[in-house]
């Protein structure tokens, strides 16, 4: 019997109610059919410009013209955690592997320059390592979860070298040294050299190592260009049975904007989606980083924890691109491996930036806020400054061979694209740099085996043992402590959460669910990420997570569950029209430019008031603009009918959307300035605004 934990979703528009039955093979006759209707529909709504010319065809249940698959587990993202996961789970089962646009090259890890931390040098340790990630963190986080990560990470890093990685030796930088010692770096808010790096472009030399793996490993199928938009589940909501997708045409360079609708029958799910930098205007995150896994979960009841905690790099490139070149939508990053390697943080006269105690290496939110300052301070004097600072790297040029060429030595990419852009540092060019948003702390609760949690009934299910306590999760986001150390199932974990949607209510895994990687929270990072932690959190938790759906797998396949069966039993979640229609393509660039303009809209909204530093009369005036957004984005999809569905620009708006609430809903209720949340009313008396943030603003 496939008789898991119930999922308690939140109210959606349309959905029916649903009990928490017990869901067996032998009752799929009784699944209920909804009725279909067609009615053409249309607005002359001036904000949402979308004329629907074609019929919308309402019918929730899939169309016999629907693509469908079937595979054991499916991976969402093609980064470090989900390229992990799929080869961790593949020799058990077969792996359909989706990446919105192509496999290792459309999420963040590709662009990744920095490394992956692991206490791997004589001098260091794990509980060094321990330490500096819950200083960073401002001990927010989970400290089970930080001592797991540290202790399991030297041997993960070890493993991805035997993998094929090629990660830089010290003998490229000392004849004398040997080819088995790695070169470590020193980054910001580390007390030692513990970050592994092959030069400045990690995450692509561990993106290529990994696929070389995966599109090797015969039981692994890519699907590219593959975005998912809902996740499937059994009849009952009980357990996931799949994902569905839009699939769109092999050519990246296609500019077809209606996707085909396509169904993964799978009774394990991995969501490895990456974060949202593009709720900002400024990222470094690549155009793809909508926050779909949140989304997605969120939409089948899974606790978010955390979101208040967005981290804006300091040093993005503020320099345009050559001339001609059409923008890409994504910042160049500055690794703060420049700064650790020597590079100092100037202002526009040439004054030190960062004045506190750990300087230019001190965390990410402090360096970030001090940049900030900076550029206000610049402002305030003349309304022409720059709206950047500057990095002086003359320090790491001279570290080269007779003085000179250290920076291109150590820094290679990083020199190509400075030059590239008219800036030499060999010549004493200054770098100019701001913040841009860059990694997002927060995301969907998961427990320490990666099992995504959420508000459910609390029926205990026969998934998995007891485990002692110090294996559990009872965690909370103002502290971040440890539970009581009483024993109990892991399938029964309380998430303290003070936030609007998540008030004391109890979670436990949704089953068949699982996240890593950036779109998970984990309790790793706390408030504030320490640097080169993201990569190291994606490899312990792609292998964790591994583990628990392996699990999973087991337990499904003992009962004797046909998941294909249950998937193509499932409803689609809104109504796909797969039949062209006559306007269609007419009707999908409407909704296209109109979504576009919402999501340029939202951007602006939360840079100006949900951005690096906040109030909290800001803060209610963003989570007004987010209703009023919501209200347009409905408005949109009802004028574009059956058709709106199918309209990728549509659906990763409306996934901006719901992720930029859960930020603003929880910086709301953080009563209190701590890591990447700095509030100014927050600043002295620490109850001022603290009635109004009581409110929940945003439904």
């Amino acid at each position: 019997m496939y008789s898991c934990c119930t999922a308690q979703p939140r109210a959606a528009r349309g959905a029916r109610p649903h009990t928490h039955t017990r869901y067996t093979t032998s009752s799929r006759a009784a699944v209920r059919s909804s009725s279909s209707s067609s009615h053409c529909s249309s607005s002359s709504s001036s904000r949402s410009r979308v004329i629907s010319c074609c019929s919308a065809n309402h019918n929730t249940h899939k169309p016999n013209a629907v693509i469908t698959h079937s595979a054991d587990f499916v991976v969402v993202g093609t980064g470090i955690a989900g390229l992990t996961h799929a080869l961790r789970v593949a020799n058990f089962g077969k792996v359909a592997v989706l990446s919105k646009g192509t496999a290792g090259s459309d999420g963040s890890t590709a662009y990744a320059q920095g490394g992956v931390c692991a206490a791997l040098a004589p001098t260091d340790s794990p509980q060094k390592h321990a330490h500096d990630t819950l200083l960073a963190g401002s001990h927010v986080n989970d400290p089970v979860v930080v001592d797991v990560v540290c202790q399991e990470g030297p041997e993960l890093v070890l493993e991805l070298a035997e993998f094929g990685a090629q990660f830089t030796r010290m003998s490229a930088y000392d004849d004398n040294a040997s080819d088995e010692q790695f070169h470590l770096c020193t980054e910001g808010g580390h007390s030692q050299p513990r970050v592994v790096h092959a030069q400045d472009a990690t995450g692509a030399e561990i993106s290529r190592a990994l696929l070389e793996r995966v599109k090797s490993h015969p039981n692994i199928t890519l699907h590219d260009r593959h975005a998912a938009v809902a996740l499937v589940t059994s009849p009952d909501r009980s357990a996931v049975a799949g994902i569905d997708c839009l699939a769109f045409d092999d050519d990246e360079h296609s500019t077809t904007t209606v996707g085909k609708p396509v169904r993964f029958a799978a009774p394990c799910v991995c969501l490895a989606t990456g974060g949202c930098g593009q709720i900002y205007p400024i990222t470094t995150n690549p155009a793809g980083s909508t926050g779909d896994g949140v989304a997605l979960a969120t939409a089948l009841g899974a606790v978010t924890d955390g979101m208040e905690f967005v981290q804006f790099h300091p040093t993005a490139l503020a320099a345009p691109p050559p001339p001609g070149e059409k923008p890409t939508g994504r910042a160049f990053l500055v690794s703060e491996a420049v700064r650790g390697a020597g590079a100092k943080l100037v202002d526009a006269n040439g004054d030190a930036v960062c004045r506190g105690g750990m300087g230019d290496l001190a965390p990410r939110d402090q360096v970030a806020r001090d940049i900030y300052a900076a550029i206000t301070r610049q402002m305030s004097d003349s309304p022409a400054a720059p709206q950047h600072v500057f990095l002086n790297a003359q320090a790491v040029e001279a570290s080269g061979p007779k003085g000179k060429g250290g920076f291109a030595l150590k820094f290679p990419t990083i020199d190509a694209e400075l030059r590239r852009r008219g800036i030499d540092v060999s010549r004493g060019d200054l770098i100019p740099v701001a913040p841009a948003c860059h990694y997002q702390c927060g995301g969907v609760c998961t427990d320490l085996d990666g099992r995504v949690l959420g508000t459910t009934s609390l029926r205990v299910t026969n998934m998995g043992r007891t485990r002692k306590s110090k294996q559990r999760r009872s965690r909370s986001r103002s502290a971040g402590r440890r539970a009581s150390g009483e024993e109990r199932s892991p399938e029964r974990v309380l998430v303290h959460a003070h936030g609007p949607s998540s008030h004391h209510r109890h979670a436990q895994p949704i089953a068949g669910l699982f996240a890593a990687g950036e779109c998970s929270s984990t309790g790793l990072h706390g408030a504030n990420r320490l640097a080169s932690n993201s990569l190291l959190e994606g490899l312990v938790f792609g292998k964790r997570a591994a583990d628990a759906a392996k699990l999973h797998l087991k337990m499904v396949r003992a009962e004797g569950v046909d998941v294909g069966e249950l998937a193509l039993d499932a409803p689609w979640p809104f109504g796909f029209d797969v039949e062209a229609c006559p306007g269609e393509v007419d009707v999908a660039k409407a909704v296209e430019e109109s979504a576009m303009q919402v999501t340029a809209e939202l951007q602006a909204l939360m840079m100006s008031h949900c951005g690096i530093v906040r109030t909290t009369r800001g803060l209610l005036r963003a989570a007004e603009g987010v209703q009023e957004l919501g209200i347009r984005l409905s408005e949109i999809r009802a004028s574009g009918g059956a058709v709106a569905s199918r309209v990728l620009a549509l659906v990763e708006c409306e996934f901006l959307h719901a992720y930029a609430r859960e930020v603003v809903n929880a910086a709301l209720h953080r009563r209190e300035n701590r890591g990447l949340h700095y509030n100014v009313d927050h600043c002295g008396d620490q109850t001022e605004g603290l009635e109004v943030a009581r409110r929940e603003v945003v439904s």
